[in-house]
């Protein structure tokens, strides 16, 4: 039996080079002008519990997450968005501080889809 060769995932791409570059200097101008405008960058877990997203979206997003139950019987999910964790950031830590109303977010989101040219099951998310 020969070994499989190591590929990415379906859905997801390597982005190197050129690319990376370009990718991160739209990023970096992207953020310049929230930062610019006030807003503070904030960054939520990768881990996140099932029920807001299903609870706000739906039970139709379950079959686009990627679930798992922990070790300890909670049902997680690679975030398949960033506005819920950020609303919940902000009621958790900023609600009270009227300093930081504006909340900015850069991350990477998963989301199962049939894979087609130019959608991914992980892309990045800015807002």
């Amino acid at each position: 039996m020969s070994p499989r060769p190591l590929v990415s995932p379906a859905g997801t791409r390597d982005i190197v080079g050129s690319d990376k570059e370009a990718m991160d200097r739209v990023r970096r101008i992207i953020l310049g002008e929230f930062h610019r405008h006030g807003y503070a960058l904030v960054q939520p877990p990768v881990l996140d519990n099932v029920e807001p997203f299903v609870d706000r979206s739906g039970e139709e997003i379950r079959q686009r997450m990627y679930t798992f139950q922990d070790p300890g019987g909670r049902q997680l999910c690679l975030r398949p968005e960033l506005t819920i964790p950020t609303c919940r950031l902000y009621l958790d830590y900023f609600h009270s501080n009227l300093d930081h109303q504006r909340l900015c977010y850069d991350g990477l989101v998963f989301r199962y889809d049939p894979v087609s040219y130019g959608r991914f099951r992980e892309f990045r998310q800015i807002g």
